[in-house]
């Protein structure tokens, strides 16, 4: 014959208490969300948050459904042939794990932060989370929105400054010096050797100074 299951008593009070504990824990926390949003009175700053690795979007979308400023840059990845079929051609996260936030400075707002899912950490000097300056958001966005991460631009830049070609660098501290490519370097650079001070001189040149000699 089978035991009969044996009865739990719950203490009521007991059970009422744990409800409070789990309301006042949500309240806290949408206090803390809310100190992270755009809502917060302040002056807001730009600060990076280290995420799981390919959770980059998905932590970014949960913030900004919470009114929270947070912005993933993004490059588009290259189309390549896979058994007969083309693959890549998606967006992906240009710098892997991280997600920049733009809050009001607060204890609350860090907590509101760490409480989504998948974030690890808040990027900082060990003291306090280090703010990035607008300057640098406005100029990467800028990149970003010219596409200069992308791979097909990168495939581009590649096919003109092959090795070889000869270049005139029309900016810089070797403006107006004629130089042939011999490589490329990544983030818009090309290698070049160019005459300099009697001799023969390897360099690095922004693609933005140069012009191709035909």
């Amino acid at each position: 014959m089978n035991a009969q299951p044996e009865a739990i008593f719950i203490d009521p009070a007991t059970a009422q208490w744990e409800q409070n504990k789990q309301r006042l824990a949500s309240e806290a926390h949408q206090r803390a969300v809310h100190a992270a949003s755009q809502d917060a009175q302040g002056d807001s700053q730009w600060f990076v948050l280290s995420v799981a690795n390919r959770h980059e979007i998905a932590v970014a979308e949960a913030m900004q459904g919470e009114n929270i400023c947070a912005w993933v840059p993004t490059r588009r990845a290259a189309t390549r042939r896979c058994r007969g079929r083309l693959m890549g051609g998606h967006d992906a996260p240009i710098f892997a794990g991280y997600v920049f936030v733009k809050v009001v400075m607060s204890a609350p707002a860090w907590q509101g932060l760490l409480g989504f899912d998948k974030v690890i950490s808040l990027l900082g000097n060990g003291e306090r989370p280090l703010a990035i300056r607008v300057e640098i958001i406005n100029a990467l966005k800028d990149m970003v929105a010219c596409k200069l991460f992308d791979m097909s631009t990168r495939d581009q830049m590649e096919a003109e400054y092959v090795k070889g070609c000869r270049v005139e660098v029309t900016g810089g501290a070797f403006a107006f010096v004629n130089a042939v490519v011999t490589g490329y370097r990544g983030t818009r650079h090309v290698r070049c050797k160019t005459a300099l001070f009697g001799g023969e001189v390897a360099v690095t040149i922004p693609v933005a100074n140069l012009k191709k000699i035909d």
